[in-house]
Parts: C-alpha cells; sequence; structure tokens
C-alpha cells in the first residue's frame, strides 16, 4: 500500500508488534500488529505516566509520550468496516479474521471507546457485548461466563 494511506506504513505507527529481534528490532515470525497487544501497551504506559507526576522536563516529556502513543492508535480502522475490533494486521494478508467480541478483552472497548482523537464509534460497544455468554450460578447469581475480561482487564478497570 502506498504511504499516506490508512494501511501499511500508518498502521505500522499506531499499532505495535508483540515480538521484535532483540538485535535489530524488526518484526519476527510473521507476527501481527496486534490490537489487544497494542492495548497491553497503552494501558501500561498511561498507568506508568500517572507515577511521573512532577513537573520535571523529563516527567513532563514521559506524560506526553505516553498520550502520544494512545492518541495515535486508530481504533475505528482497526474494526475494518465492521462494527467490533479485528485481532490485528498482517502486511502479507491485510486484517486478520478472528474479532474481539462479548468475552474478550473488555479494555480494547475501554481504551477505543474512550480515545481523544480515534475512538471506535458507540455502536461498536453494542457488537462487542452481543455475543457475551450470560450464565446463572447454582445460587442464582447471573454472570458472564468468560477468561479474558476478567483476567487482564482487572490489572486497569475497577469493575
Amino acid at each position: 500500500m502506498p504511504a499516506g494511506t490508512r494501511a501499511g506504513c500508518v498502521w505500522v505507527q499506531r499499532l505495535f508488534l508483540p515480538f521484535l529481534d532483540i538485535e535489530t528490532g524488526r518484526r519476527v515470525w510473521q507476527f501481527e500488529l496486534s490490537t489487544i497487544d497494542s492495548a497491553f501497551l497503552f494501558a501500561g504506559t498511561l498507568t506508568v505516566a500517572t507515577y511521573f507526576d512532577r513537573d520535571t522536563a523529563d516527567e513532563v516529556e514521559i506524560r506526553q509520550l505516553a498520550t502520544t502513543l494512545y492518541e495515535r492508535a486508530d481504533w475505528e480502522w482497526a474494526c475494518d468496516g465492521g462494527p467490533s475490533l479485528t485481532h490485528g494486521w498482517r502486511p502479507e494478508d491485510g486484517f486478520m479474521p478472528h474479532r474481539w467480541q462479548g468475552q474478550d478483552e473488555d479494555l480494547l472497548y475501554i481504551l477505543g471507546l474512550g480515545s481523544p482523537i480515534h475512538p471506535l464509534p458507540p455502536e461498536s460497544y453494542a457488537a462487542y457485548t452481543a455475543t457475551y455468554g450470560w450464565k446463572i450460578s447454582t445460587a442464582g447469581s447471573c454472570f458472564i461466563r468468560a477468561l479474558f475480561t476478567h483476567q487482564l482487564s482487572h490489572m486497569w478497570v475497577d469493575f
């Protein structure tokens, strides 16, 4: 894709690879530009930025860099024209066919819907939750049967 389009180079600058060659910093193993791994990076950098709260030049720069990384993520584009987020994008074959929907990674949608620059459209949340697997326990409590919703998102969100 030519530079300047909403794919290819621009995508590389807006989301991140989960693995890089330690010597060169280049992509390895044909891994995708991952929406979830990028979300973990953004959440982590935003968390770290809150620690550096002094008005020194270095600490201001840390906060600015963390915010800039997060604001550059183009969440709507990562939906690839659909209502929910794709798992990622590869230069060899484009967007991955799998999507983050119900019972998966709440953190993606929290960051995406809250993005001040490139937010997800509001209807993406309805698409995400439409496939929730609601269950009723033997005690009569209603809950969502999920693994990742209750695993990693709790590191950043007090549900």
